[in-house]
């Protein structure tokens, strides 16, 4: 019977022993289990981690996506025109389609590019690098650009007629400086005109910009001046010149002025050759803009309509317009998307009349 009963408790002591190491194996394994399963969510947050990192370097307040702009402009326009002496016209078009990628390289230096197509080929418009100060005070900018010559300013669809003929875009250098209201730029660049001949090609072309901008309770007025030493360098007056070598330069000047009261814009703008140019057969151009528009709303979209009138002298070799009387009215469709519609009448040197309808339909974005 003893022998019996040691022999039971050994087997039960076995049995026991057993059981307690499959529960210690069992909860071995558990823990295992639970370590791994541990490491593996260690390591989704380690790879969380770093792709969250990686986001706020690649759009980061120091990144160089946040550092780049994209802006551009296209414009549809249908038009209708009657000519004395000739049958109508009708016309569709993408008339403008513009591009522009500005960058933020620091906080002292921009740069810019903007490529533009008017129903030719894409080109690239302006080029150009940017140096100022984060408080302002004075810039320098240098590249292809357009000269700080004109303010150029309408409501109209169309270009007016002194844009048409003082508009320069040339490989240039501006300096300007701005303090109170008021500014001055100076620039210089290397113009397609030689008076000197083909050989003769070289850094002498210059001009000056002053300006005031003042802004009051409900109102506003600007005001410029500004001179260039060879107008004859604009883009459609090298068009129309007969030679670019042995061309004497002609200074020429401008004057434009704007103001705003509530609802109501006044345009006044001036522009001359200070001399007769030889190369456009002993003419001196001269052009002027008149606008005056008015701001309304139409159910809740901003609309504008606006009347003007334009005219020039000793601009026929040109092919612009003796006269041009102009009215327009423009409404935002949408945001950033508008609707506008002109009627113009203008009057060649020759005495022929024709009336232009252009309506347009520009997005920008």
């Amino acid at each position: 019977m003893v022998a019996m009963a040691a022999v039971a408790g050994w087997h039960g002591q076995t049995l026991a022993n057993g059981a307690g190491d499959d529960r210690l194996e069992g909860i071995e394994q558990r823990l295992r289990y639970m370590e791994q399963r541990l490491q593996a969510q260690d390591q989704v947050i380690r790879d969380k981690d770093q792709r969250i990192a990686e986001l706020e370097t690649t759009a980061g307040a120091d990144s160089w996506l946040s550092r780049i702009e994209l802006a551009g402009v296209v414009e549809v326009e249908a038009g209708y025109n009657k000519t004395d002496g000739a049958d109508a016209t009708t016309d569709l078009s993408v008339a403008t389609v513009e591009l522009g990628i500005a960058a933020k390289v620091n906080d002292w230096v921009h740069a810019e590019t903007v490529l533009l197509y008017e129903g030719e080929d894409l080109e690239v418009d302006v080029a150009q690098i940017s140096i100022a100060p984060p408080d302002g005070g004075w810039s320098l900018a240098a590249g292809k650009l357009y000269l700080p010559f004109g303010s150029f300013e309408t409501q109209m669809v169309s270009d007016p007629l002194t844009l048409e003929m003082g508009e320069t875009g040339e490989n240039a250098v501006v300096a300007g400086i701005e303090a109170n209201g008021f500014s001055a730029a100076a620039y210089l660049f290397n113009g397609t005109n030689n008076k000197g001949g083909a050989d003769d090609s070289k850094i002498d072309n210059f001009g000056v910009n002053l300006g005031y901008v003042i802004e009051g309770d409900g109102y506003g007025f600007a005001a410029g001046v500004g001179y260039i030493n060879d107008l004859s360098d604009s883009d459609t007056i090298q068009d129309a010149l007969v030679a670019n070598d042995n061309v004497d330069y002609v200074a020429g000047w401008t004057a434009s002025a704007t103001f705003s009261s509530g609802p109501v814009t006044v345009i006044g703008e001036y522009l001359a050759a200070m001399d007769p140019i030889a190369g456009l057969g002993g003419e001196q151009p001269e052009a002027w803009n008149i606008e005056a528009g008015y701001s309304f709303a139409i159910g809740s979209r901003e609309a504008t309509v606006a009347v003007g009138y334009q005219g020039t002298e000793q601009a026929a070799s040109l092919d612009l317009p003796e006269s041009r009387l102009l009215a327009a009215l423009s409404v935002e469709v949408m945001k950033q998307t508008s609707v506008a519609v002109e009627w113009a009448r203008d009057e060649a040197y020759g005495g022929e009349r024709s009336n232009t309808l252009t309506a347009q339909l520009a997005v920008e974005f």
